[in-house]
C-alpha cells in the first residue's frame, strides 16, 4: 500500500475486490427528472439543514468525506438527521488497510467496505475524540449494540462514480459524491451567484506532489449564466466547487488511484424517489 499523507491508495486486490463487486450506477440525468429544478432549491443544500462543516484533526479526510456523503444518504432518503461517527469509519478502515493507531490516512476502498458492509453509528455513540491503536481497546469500544446501531446505517448501494450528467443527477437527489484526488487542487476565485467570492476547481492537474486528499459532493448549484456545478464539502473547513471539467479528469483513474463513488439510499435510486417528492425529497 503507497501512503499519500492523508489519503492512501489501496492495494491492487482491495480495489479489486471492492470495484469488481460494485453495481453498475444507475444511469439517468436530470431532464428524464420531472421538476428537477426543485432540487437545486437551498432548501436541498445540506448547509442549509444543518449539516455542519468539519475541522479534521487527523489524517482522517476519508473518514470525515465518507460520514458526510452517509449523512446526505440518511437525510435525503429517509429524512433522519444526525451527525455519524467519523472516527468510527477511520478506525475500521485502518483495520481493513492493516493500518490501526498509524494515523496515515486510508483507502477510499475500505471506506466503501465500511458503509456498505458495516455501516455507522451516531458521532454520540462514538465520538471523535474515541482513537486507539490497541486492538484490544478497539474491540472493547465495537460492542454489540454499537455495530447494531451502525447496522440501521448501511450505504444501500455504492458505484463507480458515472459521467457528468448522471453524476449532476444522482447529486441532485440526495445521492453524494465521495471523491477523492491529489492535494491541493487549483482554485479560481468566482462570484458564482451567491454574492461572495467562491473557490472553483475548474481543472484537475493529476498527479502532483505526494498527497491525497477526499471530500464530498453534497449538492448541485447553478451559476447566473446557467453553469451546474458540484457544491463540495471540505474537512479543512470550507466548501468548494468542481465544474464539468474538473470532475471528469478527477474521475479519470489515470490520473487519480484513490478513487471516486457515488453512493446512494435505495438499490433502484431512481425508482425510489419516483412519485415520492417531498419539499426535502423524501416521504
Amino acid at each position: 500500500m503507497t501512503n499519500s499523507g492523508g489519503l492512501s491508495i489501496a492495494t491492487d486486490e482491495l480495489i479489486a475486490e471492492v470495484d469488481g463487486s460494485l453495481p453498475v450506477c444507475s444511469q439517468f440525468t436530470l431532464d428524464e427528472l420531472d421538476g428537477w429544478e426543485r432540487f437545486l432549491a437551498p432548501e436541498y443544500d445540506p448547509e442549509n439543514w444543518g449539516q455542519r462543516l468539519e475541522m479534521q484533526r487527523r489524517n482522517d479526510c476519508r473518514a470525515n468525506g465518507g460520514s458526510t456523503c452517509a449523512e446526505i444518504v440518511e437525510y435525503r432518503s429517509k429524512g433522519k438527521k444526525g451527525e455519524l461517527s467519523r472516527m468510527f469509519l477511520y478506525q475500521q478502515c485502518e483495520l481493513i488497510d492493516r493500518k490501526l493507531g498509524a494515523d496515515s490516512g486510508v483507502s477510499m476502498q475500505a471506506g466503501v467496505k465500511v458503509m456498505t458492509e458495516v455501516g455507522l453509528p451516531l458521532e454520540s455513540e462514538y465520538p471523535y475524540t474515541q482513537y486507539t491503536g490497541r486492538r484490544d481497546q478497539l474491540d472493547r469500544w465495537v460492542t454489540p449494540d454499537l455495530l447494531a446501531s451502525a447496522g440501521t446505517r448501511k450505504v444501500v448501494k455504492a458505484s463507480v462514480a458515472p459521467a457528468w450528467d448522471v453524476a449532476v443527477a444522482h447529486v441532485a437527489l440526495g445521492h453524494p459524491l465521495d471523491l477523492a484526488s491529489y492535494w491541493p487542487l487549483s482554485f479560481e476565485s468566482e462570484d458564482i451567484g451567491r454574492g461572495r467570492t467562491e473557490r472553483v476547481v475548474r481543472q484537475y492537474n493529476g498527479k502532483h506532489g505526494g498527497s491525497g486528499h477526499a471530500y464530498a459532493g453534497s449538492f448541485v448549484v447553478r451559476t447566473p449564466r446557467g453553469e451546474l456545478l458540484i457544491k463540495v464539502h471540505n474537512s479543512h473547513n470550507y466548501f468548494f466547487y468542481l465544474s464539468e471539467r474538473a470532475y471528469e479528469q478527477i474521475r479519470d483513474r489515470r490520473g487519480n488511484p484513490f478513487g471516486v463513488y457515488q453512493l446512494a439510499g435505495a438499490a433502484d435510486p431512481k425508482k425510489a424517489y419516483e412519485g415520492q417528492f417531498s419539499s426535502m425529497g423524501w416521504s
